[in-house]
């Protein structure tokens, strides 16, 4: 997935061209929770720390990745 952010709004597209739209919200630890919804309906949702990011869908499929 690669996308841009602005504020708590945030967008994606993954490689097969679905865009996913959602917002992250930082939590008092510093980690970030992100909410992805396609316009399918389907949801990704996840974390990200200083050492990267973790994504998990509906179906238990895992992305792991970096913010950068």
């Amino acid at each position: 997935m690669q996308g841009f952010g602005d504020g708590e709004f945030v967008q994606v597209h993954d490689t097969e061209g679905n865009v996913w739209r959602g917002h992250a919200e930082r939590d008092d630890d510093g980690s970030i929770r992100f909410h992805f919804c396609d316009s399918r309906g389907d949801v990704v949702s996840g974390l990200s720390d200083s050492f990267g990011i973790v994504l998990r869908d509906a179906r238990g499929n895992i992305w792991r990745g970096f913010l950068g």
